[in-house]
């Protein structure tokens, strides 16, 4: 399932990125030199990566699995973009200190945030989400200061990633929610100042 970066699959989806002059932001395993990271990328309007990130928080494996084989990045950095600067945290590293510190002396205008949550194995359920565990994700954006854009993957069955997206001002308010379980588009107007 892992990639390289840049590599086939990078390579076409770069294409279409310039074909319809868009820019792509997205989340995968990345493959290099034989070792894993959980990683994301975003990529211009002319089809290039502009940024590559690599998520710093351990929490996306167990501690079983072999240290030298599943790795985690070091460094945050952003891109300029037309729209601003764009910086990215994967899930768990929005709850890292470490990272939290980075993101707030880097000051990027956005911040991306793919996840993957799912309900299985959590002691928790589509209410909570809704009562409280959405609430605990804006509070951490509220510290790292910067508007976020939170993307949760949606898978079928009942143990995958729940879907939904969120849009949280620096302020920790949330400005725009697509509803959980099922697909769709979450479009909102955003300027720096939130």
């Amino acid at each position: 399932m892992a990639t390289e970066i840049p590599g086939p699959i990078t390579d076409e989806i770069c294409e279409l990125a310039h074909t319809y002059k868009v820019y792509l932001a997205l989340g995968l395993l990345e493959k290099a030199q034989g070792i894993l990271y959980d990683s994301a990328i975003l990529i211009d309007d002319r089809g290039g990566i502009v940024l590559k990130y690599r998520r710093i928080n351990p929490g996306w494996h167990s501690d079983r699995v072999p240290k030298k084989l599943y790795c985690e990045g070091k460094y945050f950095n952003t891109a300029n973009t037309p729209f601003g600067r764009i910086g990215y945290a994967i899930c768990g590293d929005l709850f890292a200190d470490e990272v939290i510190q980075m993101i707030r002396r880097e000051r990027p205008d956005y911040l991306i945030v793919p996840m993957s949550r799912s309900f299985g194995g959590d002691c928790w359920c589509r209410e909570d989400w809704h009562l409280s565990k959405k609430g605990v994700y804006a509070k951490q954006v509220k510290r790292a200061g910067v508007t976020s854009f939170l993307i949760n993957g949606l898978e079928s069955g009942t143990d995958g990633s729940f879907g939904g997206a969120l849009i949280i001002a620096s302020s920790g308010d949330i400005l725009a929610e697509l509803v959980i379980g099922q697909e769709g588009i979450l479009i909102y107007q955003v300027t720096p100042n939130h």
